[in-house]
């Protein structure tokens, strides 16, 4: 049986490497590849919109695509604002994902305890 130093020696080592995976992970993995990715996922997004925004106004208001210094739209304002809370969106969805990163060595180790706590397993360890 392991001392209690040596148990809290090892949680001690498993925590920082989880850390270390962690930072590892989101500098070599989400940083390059899966955080631009969602970031060009939302132009897009906003681009189409705007775009079948503009086509569904000209059309609506009897404007012909070639006549482009007439269309002085009343929706911009409403345009950007929908896009700044679409972007806030995507940031509190980008953050809530980078958190949940963060806490996944946390959320393992409670619910391994938890676990064996409910299906009622104690060992003595003293």
């Amino acid at each position: 049986m392991p001392s209690p130093m040596v148990r809290g020696a090892i949680a001690g080592v498993s925590i920082a490497a989880g850390i270390a995976l962690f930072m590892v992970l989101k500098e070599r993995v989400y940083e390059p590849h899966i955080a631009p990715y969602l970031e060009s996922l939302a132009e897009e997004f906003i681009a189409r919109r705007r775009a079948h925004r503009m086509r569904q106004a000209s059309t609506a208001a009897g404007f012909s695509h070639g006549d482009v210094a007439d269309r002085t739209p009343l929706w911009d304002a409403q345009d950007e604002e929908e896009d700044r809370h679409a972007a806030r969106e995507l940031e509190s969805l980008v953050g809530r994902e980078v958190d949940g990163w963060r806490n996944l060595s946390r959320r393992k180790e409670s619910s391994g305890l938890v676990i064996e706590e409910a299906a009622g397993v104690h060992q003595d360890w003293n």
